[in-house]
């Protein structure tokens, strides 16, 4: 991709998806050395809900794993991004459901912003679809 040769409206939409590729590449990557650490804080935070005990814990160590999946996907283009988008949207709608389930209503704002820019993108004329 020559940056010289690009309208405003792709370069955007190219400096967008990278910089949202790699917010959530490195969300998931830091976590990785301290997997068993974040898995266990994840359990201990859903120890009084419906969803105690061992899928809080499975839970807690597939997120980072899907985080990274998700950045891999969106850096990655073509016809990978719209895979890593709604698989982004659907995370958060997850991370959404955990989030009131425990009250933390703070944690929301960053997860409906996060789910507002996949889907900002994922609708962006730029962004391929291979169902036409």
């Amino acid at each position: 991709m020559n940056l010289l040769k690009i309208s405003n409206d792709k370069l955007a939409y190219f400096c967008f998806r990278f910089a949202l590729g790699i917010s959530i590449l490195m969300h998931g990557l830091v976590r990785i050395p301290k997997l068993g650490e974040f898995a266990n804080w994840v359990s201990t935070n859903f120890e009084n809900t419906i969803i105690s005990g061992y899928s809080s814990l499975l839970f807690g160590y597939t997120v980072p794993i899907v985080e990274v999946s998700i950045g891999i996907l969106i850096l990655l283009g073509g016809k990978f991004i719209r895979y890593g988008l709604a698989l982004g949207m659907i995370l958060m709608g997850i991370l959404m459901f955990g989030s009131c389930l425990i009250e933390k209503w703070e944690w929301l704002v960053s997860q409906l912003i996060h789910l507002g820019l996949f889907y900002a993108l994922l609708i962006n004329k730029n962004t391929p679809d291979y169902t036409k």
